[in-house]
């Protein structure tokens, strides 16, 4: 059984990831098992976000490092 199907969806209607996190997650798909990889295709990107955490809503459980 796909690792994927273990996973809950936090946002029910998706939520879309930085393009250059999605294009990083499609560099690694031959990392991932072949059964799994519908999970990561399907991920859509966002040219507009610059920081994984924007669009979060919620506090941090980490420091933000600033460049």
């Amino acid at each position: 059984m796909p690792f994927s199907r273990y996973l809950q969806p936090l946002w029910s209607n998706g939520k879309r990831v930085a393009d250059a996190k999605l294009k990083d997650i499609k560099n690694y798909l031959n990392l991932i098992p072949p059964a799994d990889h519908p999970f990561y295709v399907n991920l859509i990107g966002n040219d507009t976000l610059e920081e994984d955490t924007e669009g979060y809503n919620a506090e941090l459980d980490f420091q933000m490092q600033e460049d």
